[in-house]
């Protein structure tokens, strides 16, 4: 933000003569720390949200929800095409029973009174929610709230799913920010390498046959 605040004072306005956040080392994003749920956790946290489900989230609509197709449309900007998310059963649930009672605003997740929920307000909740959660799980307190979608991301790959599907069911834009998650799954790449016995038993098997 600094950094952006300075360029626009350099470059546009031409109030100083550099950006001087441009000479501060940039600290390199720690890629290996990946923090997800586990299944104790996440019951314990739910227990805790009681239902609360940021960004796109708040700003849902019913006009963006196909119950008929099971899925979410997620509009884009100008230019560019709507995403179309699947959603499993147990959101499904949710929306279905939350379409039963609809606000006049047409938000899907609003307050008491029907009104948009606030973002701040929304992660008050989260907070909340996980320090209930604590009391059950007590690892669960540095839990945040991108976690969770380190969780859906590590959960698909856990149950062998295409790295590509997954990507871009998570929103990633490279798939190598995907890939970092592979490693959650050593047993998937097990399965691939035994190709290669089966290969070599089915060629041995060949020359057996032909050799007799």
């Amino acid at each position: 933000m600094l950094s952006k605040a300075f360029n626009l004072a350099w470059r546009q306005w031409e109030w100083c003569k550099e950006n001087p956040c441009a000479k501060v080392p940039r600290e390199k994003e720690n890629n290996q720390i990946l923090r997800w749920l586990s299944y104790e956790e996440e019951d314990s946290f739910l227990d805790g949200a009681k239902g609360y489900l940021k960004g796109e989230i708040l700003n849902l609509k019913w006009k963006d929800v196909d119950l008929f197709r099971k899925a979410i449309i997620i509009p884009k900007p100008k230019n560019k095409e709507p995403k179309t998310i699947p959603v499993n059963d147990t959101v499904f649930d949710l929306l279905l029973a939350k379409s039963k009672i609809i606000s006049m605003t047409g938000y899907v997740f609003t307050t008491a009174n029907g009104s948009r929920i606030r973002a701040r307000n929304l992660l008050r909740e989260f907070y909340n929610a996980r320090t209930k959660a604590a009391k059950k799980t007590p690892e669960i307190t540095n839990f945040r709230w991108h976690d969770m979608r380190h969780t859906f991301t590590t959960r698909l790959v856990q149950a062998g799913e295409d790295i590509g599907r997954v990507g871009e069911l998570s929103g990633h834009k490279d798939l190598k920010v995907t890939r970092r998650y592979a490693h959650h799954n050593p047993e998937s790449l097990r399965n691939s390498v035994k190709i290669l016995d089966n290969l070599r038993r089915g060629k041995e098997v060949k020359n057996e046959a032909n050799s007799g």
